[in-house]
């Protein structure tokens, strides 16, 4: 409990310290450095504290506090190799290791000129690396057959030559690997967060704070939050793990971080091209009826994906779910793909944003019939249509560079061009767009949900801030 309210008090004081970051840390101003890392709940809520204190003319690392679940080794050793988690709780302060005057040097460094921007080659990725775990992902996945497995992993196993020697041609592009490793960043999974921190306590009694507060399978715990700016640094990362005691946290996740790649770059290129070719030999006649216009965009498991239009701008595209042969279904995105397209050359306001803003991808998908008598409270005139004319487009920004969750919004596109914003997070609404100019960011940064209606040119003409969540799917 102690833990918990430590962490919660660390994070409030992190979000809304206004001192935080005032000027240049120098080493010969600071008494202490407070190290913290806590875990979200469904990873046992581990918590350890951690400070690096100037004492005898040098600097000395203790372990403060230390609350985590491990596996028994010695019963994992057994001839029965039985899993026994163990808990283990500290807090008794100890003694764990000097700490060199080159590495706090080094740790400053990093802070007082953080790397704002993603930089490739300050993860040191080896394009040699990636195609040896070509084999190795092959493999894992051969093993996966041998139990329960889908069909992602059957055809990632039975891959053929030529896609092979796709998939190692990928791995030599610097552009592509660089977008994976962006991905790997910025990963889908949004559960609970993992946070770092780093609280340099100074002579005159005031203290600084740099931390990170992440989706737990972000690498690197990329971004570092320095005052307002952000770092993409991973040596701060690395050398802050080195500073808790992780030495060996570098090279296991360079490897974590090279398979990610791989598996980034089979699961977009590689396996959206295997994926298609295996529907165009088991269902042919659907194939052929989609692939007239619609190829797909990105297959991103072996039945789901999006689907690109020749009429449209690559931005917009069709959510689809290939893995049966329903003819229905298929002629369904092909009507989407009309409708979506007869709009967008007739012009809105939505679509005018798109144009102006071509890394912002537009995920049409169709929506059920209770979103409809949803929005019906807060706009009557939606009545008139069938559901199946009205779509749901979520937009993400840099969705295949490495996309950002905290950057999305969820729009209806009615058949008369209308536009109702239903959800916007935050973080896109500071971004200063004039499509969101009217809506003020919450106190902290999360999505709000609306029913807001606006005409073709933008004009907000019914609803606001909604207290039911319009479930567009349902």
């Amino acid at each position: 409990m102690r833990a918990k309210i430590l962490f919660a008090f660390l994070f409030a004081w992190t979000c809304f310290n206004p001192n935080s970051i005032a000027q240049k840390i120098r080493l010969k101003d600071i008494t202490k450095i407070e190290l913290v890392e806590a875990d979200p709940w469904w990873q046992s809520g581990g918590f350890r504290q951690s400070e690096i204190v100037f004492e005898n003319n040098g600097w000395n690392c203790y372990q403060e506090r230390l609350k985590k679940d491990s596996v028994d080794q010695k019963a994992l050793r057994s001839p029965e190799k039985k899993v026994i988690m163990i808990q283990i709780r500290d807090s008794i302060r100890k003694f764990l290791r000097p700490i060199s005057v080159k590495d706090l040097e080094q740790l400053l460094a990093y802070i007082n000129k953080p790397d704002t921007e993603f930089k490739l080659k300050q993860f040191n990725v080896s394009t040699k690396q990636l195609a040896q775990w070509v084999d190795s992902l092959q493999v894992q996945a051969q093993s996966s057959l041998k139990g329960y497995h889908d069909k992602q992993d059957s055809l990632k196993a039975r891959i053929i030559p030529e896609q092979k020697a796709y998939f190692l041609k990928i791995t030599q592009s610097k552009q592509a690997v660089s977008d994976a490793v962006l991905r790997c960043l910025h990963p889908f999974l949004d559960d609970d967060r993992s946070y770092y921190a780093m609280i340099f306590n100074y002579n005159d009694g005031h203290k600084d704070t740099v931390y990170a507060y992440v989706n737990s399978f972000h690498i690197y715990h990329l971004p570092w939050r320095i005052k307002n700016k952000q770092s993409y640094n991973p040596k701060l990362t690395e050398l802050f793990e080195s500073l808790i005691g992780n030495g060996d946290y570098a090279e296991k996740t360079k490897n974590i971080l090279n398979w990610r790649i791989d598996n980034e770059l089979f699961n977009q290129p590689v396996l959206t091209k295997a994926s298609w070719d295996d529907y165009k030999q088991h269902h042919l006649s659907n194939y052929n009826t989609l692939n007239k216009t619609l190829t797909p965009a990105l297959i991103y498991d072996w039945r789901s994906g999006y689907l690109k239009s020749s009429a449209l701008p690559f931005n917009i595209q069709i959510r689809f779910d290939f893995g049966w042969d329903d003819t229905l279904k298929t002629r369904g995105y092909n009507a989407s793909e009309k409708e979506v397209t007869d709009l967008y050359h007739t012009g809105n306001f939505f679509f005018d944003y798109l144009k102006a803003h071509p890394t912002y991808i537009a995920m049409v998908n169709d929506i059920g019939p209770k979103a409809l008598e949803q929005a019906k409270v807060i706009y009557p005139d939606i009545a008139k249509f069938d559901y199946h004319e009205v779509k749901f487009i979520n937009v993400y920004v840099n969705f295949y560079q490495g996309w950002d969750f905290g950057r999305s919004a969820g729009w209806l596109l009615l058949p008369d061009g209308k536009m109702i914003l239903l959800y916007c997070s935050d973080q896109l609404i500071k971004d200063g767009d004039k499509i969101y100019a009217d809506i003020k960011p919450a106190s902290k940064d999360k999505s709000q949900y609306f029913c807001i209606v606006y005409d073709k040119q933008g004009h907000k003409i019914a609803g606001g801030e909604s207290k039911v969540r319009i479930d567009w799917n349902k």
